[in-house]
């Protein structure tokens, strides 16, 4: 793993190398924090991932490294306050294919500008991060994402009428609410629209008959309620 601290940058390697205990210890712990969001995580020779600590104010010098990291897959942002949302424009220039960001401070629509920016992005996790029904539009606006997954304190209607509009692209959507939502077969009736394979519902307030017939009325997408 890239570690970027505060301060000082530490370039391990641009090659996948066997991880030390310190690392396979950062690995687990930036494993629990995916899972309360429900991500698996990637630790293969294929991906590389780049992890982001706490307040970074050295990101000019980081966005240069992240430019010419071509091998770099796989990018966690974690800790308030996060990056500024200005600072996602190296999303513009990098070859990234998956973005994580916990608890994401600041304008979530212009982080997003950045994102729809990223042709090559296919997975976004916006984990403890608080996204409007506005927010969820310009999400939808990200037409090259194949995987979502969003956590707010409060979903609406307006939140699944608005992903309902995403790309044919979207395969895998998961929403958590944090708030233990009431969710009826009516709010998610817009996503009939979409060629969906996997829809998660975590949180919800949600009867049997209405899990059944959210699950007919998207058929065939596989439907999972948590």
């Amino acid at each position: 793993m890239i570690r970027l601290f505060t301060s000082t940058i530490i370039i391990l390697s641009a090659f996948v190398h066997a991880a030390s205990a310190d690392e396979l210890a950062e690995q687990l712990r930036v494993n629990e924090l995916m899972d309360k969001v429900g991500v698996e995580p990637i630790w293969t020779e294929q991906y590389l991932d780049i992890y982001i600590e706490d307040r970074l104010t050295v990101i000019p010098d980081n966005l240069k490294l992240l430019r010419e990291a071509g091998s770099i897959r796989s990018i966690v942002v974690e800790k308030m306050p996060g990056l500024p949302s200005r600072d996602y424009s190296f999303l513009k220039k990098t070859k990234v294919d998956r973005l994580v960001i916990f608890w994401h401070i600041g304008s979530t629509k212009e982080m997003l500008s950045y994102v729809r920016e990223c042709d090559t992005l296919r997975e976004l996790v916006l984990g403890l991060c608080e996204v409007t029904p506005d927010d969820a539009k310009t999400l939808a606006e990200c037409r090259q994402l194949a995987s979502i997954s969003i956590s707010p304190a409060r979903i609406t209607k307006a939140h699944f009428d608005a992903l309902g509009k995403a790309s044919p692209n979207l395969k895998k959507l998961r929403i958590q609410s944090g708030n233990n939502d009431k969710l009826v077969a009516f709010d998610i009736a817009e996503l009939k629209a979409l060629q969906l394979t996997t829809l998660t519902l975590k949180g919800f307030d949600v009867t049997e008959d209405t899990k059944k017939t959210i699950r007919s009325s998207l058929d065939p997408c596989e439907v999972k309620f948590e």
